[in-house]
């Protein structure tokens, strides 16, 4: 197992390789690749290319179907503990 502190953006992809998807020739892997890169440029001294702004924003919707699709995998949370904790208050927008 890998501390969290000291996983990296690789250790994630291959963790979630076969879970959120099948293989690297997926568009979700492309993606995630993709972020990957976009994210290592602002600790490089160096020019990389991190898009347009439209593509930020196409990625920002990207996002948030990557996050539903994470979402998906988990079960129910009713499913998973007994007693709701003092102030857990239900999502009214979810079933």
């Amino acid at each position: 197992m890998i501390e969290p502190e000291k996983a990296s953006f690789n250790n994630l992809k291959d963790f979630s390789s076969g879970k959120l998807w099948d293989d690297a020739s997926l568009s979700e892997y492309a993606w995630v690749d993709s972020v990957q890169h976009k994210r290592n440029a602002i600790h490089s001294f160096r020019y990389r290319d991190i898009g347009t702004p439209q593509e930020f924003l196409d990625d920002i919707n990207h996002l948030y179907d990557f996050v539903d699709n994470v979402l998906s995998h988990f079960p129910p949370l009713e499913d998973c503990i007994e007693v709701y904790p003092a102030g857990y208050v239900m999502n009214p927008y979810f079933d």
